[in-house]
């Protein structure tokens, strides 16, 4: 396996995209305070870069419920502002950045959902320009004008786009002023601001894959089948394992064989970070609450070593963003921990050979994962020498 550009920078060589591209970038990276290690650079707007006007289409309406105005600011400064406040408010997990229409687009995970999110900037030109304390590099550039910025849910958690909207209100004016209030409110049609299948949706569909359904059964029925699902499905389901398993309790359905199971397949069938992340951080907290080894039952147990063989899979293919690695490992050292003690003698050598195969390469993938790694393959070796002690039990 190649281990090779696991460092790679936001969006490349810096941020600022080569003319007529966009930026993008996924990436994990820092757990601390639910923000991103790799933080956003700030020059991903250039002063270069100007906000468009408001389209002159009449159908075209900005839904004044989810747009902030701010005072007449440097729309590179805004941009970048922006960014800083994606990174502050939320676990960025994979970003686009267009500042050619001065649009942000962000996989964001916040208070444990996911959110598909977007951020447009508008330049309002107006009569009577003023200044502000942000203006900075460009001001002189042209007319002074009032910019909206407008947010809009495209998939994901609705609970968490509204919070992470409130914050941005707050946010923006204390950055850059707020605009005096004019004209009156417009609405988008909600079929422009609202993901397929989720209009006039404001408070979360609990009972779609992403919510917390009352059973897991059709969650767990539709992970079984994720090798055939699209990314945003799966995404919503990795979600949906995740909130049931922090609500969880010992005994609860999350921690039966077939949930379980049902979280390895969705592993098997996804190599995306705003899956594997979300997925990998369940099956942690879901090892965590099972009985000890010996208590397992069967299906369980079987489940839990399938979960343990995935994760390791996902490992060796070394994921670029350092958090969706340091997840993997630590919910592999989790999940061996939580079965090697009862699995047979020719499981956990199968396994210990893997692992032991994995270690040299683990300590380019940094510290934390590389000391996980060495966890489980110590667990896995204590379940070896234990069956040549005895040579009879659990082989």
């Amino acid at each position: 396996d190649s281990f090779a550009d696991l460092h790679r920078p936001f969006g490349g060589e810096g941020c600022v995209a080569p003319k007529g591209r966009s930026i993008k970038s996924s990436g994990f990276d820092g757990l601390a305070g639910g923000r991103s290690q790799q933080e956003v650079q700030p020059n991903g707007f250039d002063p270069e870069h100007e906000a468009p006007p408001l389209p002159s289409d009449p159908l075209f309406s900005l839904d004044e419920l989810t747009t902030v105005r701010v005072r007449p600011t440097a729309a590179y400064v805004l941009g970048n502002i922006l960014l800083e406040f994606l990174n502050e408010a939320s676990t960025v997990l994979s970003l686009k950045v267009n500042p050619f229409k001065y649009s942000i687009k962000a996989q964001i995970l916040r208070d444990g959902q996911l959110c598909c999110v977007k951020l447009r900037v508008y330049a309002q030109h107006t009569a009577a320009p003023h200044q502000s304390e942000l203006v900075g590099r460009g001001s002189e550039r042209g007319p002074s004008a009032e910019l909206a910025v407008e947010a809009q849910r495209r998939s994901g958690d609705a609970l968490a786009f509204m919070s992470l909207f409130r914050e941005l209100a707050e946010y923006l004016p204390s950055r850059c002023g707020r605009a005096a209030a004019g004209g009156a409110p417009q609405k988008r049609p909600a079929e422009a601001t609202e993901a397929p299948g989720q209009q006039g949706s404001t408070s979360g569909n609990r009972d779609a894959p992403g919510g917390a359904p009352e059973g897991l059964g059709p969650l767990a029925d539709m992970a079984l089948g994720a090798g055939a699902l699209p990314l945003q499905l799966r995404a919503d389901l990795a979600a949906g394992f995740l909130r049931a398993a922090q609500g969880a309790q010992a005994g609860d359905d999350v921690c039966r064989g077939e949930a379980i199971a049902a979280l390895a397949a969705l592993l098997r069938a996804s190599s995306e970070g705003e899956v594997l992340f979300p997925a990998a951080e369940a099956l942690r907290r879901l090892a965590s609450l099972l009985p000890p080894p010996r208590r397992l039952d069967g299906a369980a147990l079987t489940a839990l070593a399938d979960c343990s063989t995935a994760v390791l899979e996902k490992l060796r293919a070394a994921p670029a963003s350092s958090n969706v690695r340091l997840e993997l490992s630590g919910a592999f050292a989790a999940a061996i921990g939580g079965c090697a003690e009862a699995l047979p003698a020719c499981a956990a050598l199968d396994l210990e050979v893997a692992v032991r195969d994995l270690a040299p390469h683990a300590i380019d993938l940094g510290d934390t994962v590389h000391a996980n790694v060495l966890t489980a393959l110590s667990t896995l070796r204590q379940r070896l020498q234990t069956a040549t002690a005895q040579p009879g039990l659990y082989s």
